[in-house]
């Protein structure tokens, strides 16, 4: 991973990250004249370096003088302080899914998928039916979001059956222990037809209860009270009779 900071036309510095922890820094300050690189510094030589004649006589001058190493040095220590006070561990946003829907002739396609989690690595592993799945397993490498963060996919080639329990477990340094999330085996549209069909039968359910109690109510006034309790008790779904 690597950062730049252009400070003006002539001058850049650079941060090159080779460890998640941001501990392993090389740090590079570039000196340019007309898009010419003339001195470079890099913190692993700990000197200047000069590319033309006369920028190596500078570059020799900076080297002698510790006020100008010592600088370079004490950049490098802020910059690795501000790396290590915003870079703070990140637990991964999880969720497993089926991208192709398997059948007994045809396997499906599941998916899971971590997201947004610091520091780099992390760990995807299957369990079917609390066994731990080996075949049929594919990884992607944990891959950059640009901001920090990482993201990683786990594919699994599976042949369902109604007994099958899948999950997948992620390991990661923001868990304490490794997490188990479960696949929900349950289509989406199959499941938004229940919700809506369970709605409208108690709904249903409701409007019939009201007219009922309007109608013994509407019976103790015309046929007294006696009738409706006779009504009452052919109401299976009343359970309080007046």
């Amino acid at each position: 991973t690597s950062r730049i900071l252009k400070i003006n036309n002539t001058t850049i510095l650079g941060l090159q990250f080779s460890a998640d922890d941001g501990h392993d820094v090389l740090y590079t300050n570039l000196i340019y004249y007309n898009k010419k690189l003339l001195i470079s510094y890099n913190s692993t030589e700990e000197k200047f370096i000069g590319y033309t004649e006369e920028a190596m006589k500078i570059a020799d001058v900076f080297n002698k003088n510790t006020y100008y190493l010592e600088e370079q040095k004490r950049t490098l220590e802020n910059s690795m302080q501000y790396i290590s006070e915003t870079m703070k561990i990140v637990d991964p946003q999880v969720r497993v899914f089926s991208t192709k829907t398997g059948s007994s002739d045809h396997p499906g396609i599941l998916v899971c998928s971590a997201y947004s989690f610091y520091p780099k690595l992390l760990t995807l592993t299957w369990f079917r039916n609390e066994e731990e799945v080996t075949s049929g397993v594919t990884f992607t490498d944990e891959m950059s979001n640009g901001n920090w963060l990482y993201q990683k996919h786990s594919y699994l080639e599976y042949t369902p059956t109604a007994a099958d329990h899948i999950s997948c477990m992620v390991e990661h340094a923001s868990l304490r222990t490794p997490k188990l999330y479960p696949w929900e085996n349950f289509p989406e549209s199959r499941r938004n037809k229940l919700i809506v069909g369970t709605g409208g039968l108690l709904l249903g359910l409701a409007f019939i209860i009201v007219g009922v109690v309007y109608y013994i109510k509407h019976m103790r006034g015309e046929n007294g009270l006696q009738g409706a309790k006779g009504l009452c008790t052919h109401l299976p779904f009343v359970t309080t009779c007046p």
